[in-house]
Parts: C-alpha cells; structure tokens; sequence
C-alpha cells in the first residue's frame, strides 16, 4: 500500500520463496533490510505458513551518511540485493560500471558485509601500476633481488592475507601480467621476487572495470581463462542517468 513490492503476496502466488529490498521505519531512522520469505509446508504440500528472513543492510542508506552508498530508486535496490547475496559467499565478483558510478564504494560494502570485514581491505590501482614492478608489488622483494632492493619488502598479496583483494580497473593489467595473476588465483601460492619459498594467499578477490571485458577477450586483449575466474558473480552498478530519482538526494548529500 505504501508503493513497496509486498513478499508474503508473491509466496501466496507463486508458492515459492520471495525476495525483496524494503526501506523500514526504525527508532534509528530509516534503513535498507534484504527480506526472504518462504513458504513453510506440511508432509501433504498443503503451505501452513510463512517464514520471513530480515537481514539488515549496513552498507546503503535512504539518507544521507558518511562512507555508505545512497539511493532509493529500482536500479540502486537491485544492485543492493545482488551485493548482499554476494557478500555472504566466497565467490569472486567483478563489478562492471562507468567512471564515478562507485565501484571501490560497492567493493568496500562487499568486504564489510563478507566474514573477511575484520581483516585488511587492499585497493591494487591497475591503472598506476608499472609492469617491470608489478610482481615486485603484488608479491613483495627480497633484498638484492633487484637494483633499488634494499629490504625487504611485503606485497600487497601478503598484506591482505586473510582479507580482500579489490583490483580496480582489471582490464589495464597487459597480457604478460595476466598470466601471473590467473597462476596465483588458480593455485593461490606465490612467490616473493627473488625468493624461493613458496608462499600461501588467503584473499577474497573483488575485480572492476569501466570496459567491456568479453569485448576485450574477443578482441585477444583480455584472457578469456582469467575472465572467467574473476566474474564468478558479476554486478553491474546503474549510471547515474539510470538513477535520476536519487539525484535530489544525492546532491544534497554532496553539498
């Protein structure tokens, strides 16, 4: 009646479970709560009633807050149940989206929504890294493995251990670089540049672009294996053009 899809209905209807992103009136204010209701049945299939799963939503808001995405519109509640079905599991997830749409935003809802959130949150620009200190940077040095190694060093792989992973802008990593980073999620053991222990990485990974990358695997610029490793659950984040309901609240919040 409120203009809210109504989850008890459509189990009545279909007889399947439902799901639905709802906005709750609390003491606190208003907040975002993923809501699964299922069909309870007896030995006959005969439904006796109901059982409503409510899972609060930390990581959006209806109003304006400091480090949480917000929005009301359809598109922006979709994106929240896909990130919330997807924070829950260990499942590698590429987030697909224009310059600005929020994807370091989503992967940070993702790591703290995940039973990782106690553990590091490690951002890898792609973009700004280097190629020839690409490993030197994911993997970490030994000392006098190179000229300039005077210590040793952590990489970012080490640094994250037991965390999450978010490597941003994905398609920027070159061909050569890729191969390195598919035999370190398919064996998730690495090793440290001039090092020979072999080393044990325990990373959730969250990947992003603002390019298409089965565009760029058909063009022979992306590995078609990696693709498929990294979009194990892929969300694509709404344009702000998709989102024109959430402009007043936005702009209110910036300003």
């Amino acid at each position: 009646q409120h203009g809210e899809l109504c989850p008890i209905q459509a189990c009545q209807s279909t007889q399947r479970a439902s799901s639905v992103m709802h906005v709750h009136n609390t003491d606190f204010g208003k907040t975002y709560c993923d809501i699964l209701m299922k069909p309870v049945k007896d030995e006959n299939g005969i439904t006796t009633g109901f059982l409503e799963i409510l899972d609060k939503i930390n990581f959006a808001s209806v109003e304006s807050e400091k480090n949480k995405m917000l929005g009301t519109s359809v598109p922006f509640k979709n994106m929240l149940t896909k990130i919330n079905r997807a924070a829950k599991a260990e499942i590698s997830v590429l987030l697909h989206g224009e310059t600005g749409t929020g994807k370091e935003l989503v992967a940070k809802a993702l790591h703290d929504a995940s039973r990782r959130s106690k553990k590091p949150f490690v951002v890898i620009e792609c973009t700004g890294l280097n190629e020839n200190l690409f490993e030197s940077e994911l993997f970490g040095h030994e000392k006098g493995s190179f000229t300039g190694a005077v210590q040793n060093k952590k990489g970012l792989i080490e640094e994250a251990q037991g965390g999450t992973v978010f490597f941003d802008e994905i398609a920027d990593v070159t061909l050569s670089m890729q191969v390195k980073l598919l035999r370190l999620i398919e064996t998730q053991c690495y090793r440290t540049v001039g090092g020979t222990k072999l080393k044990k990485a325990d990373f959730r990974l969250i990947c992003a672009s603002h390019k298409n990358l089965l565009d760029l695997v058909e063009l022979g610029l992306f590995r078609k294996d990696l693709y498929y490793r990294i979009a194990g659950f892929p969300i694509s984040l709404p344009s702000l053009s998709e989102r024109k309901d959430d402009i007043p609240a936005l702009a209110n919040h910036f300003l």
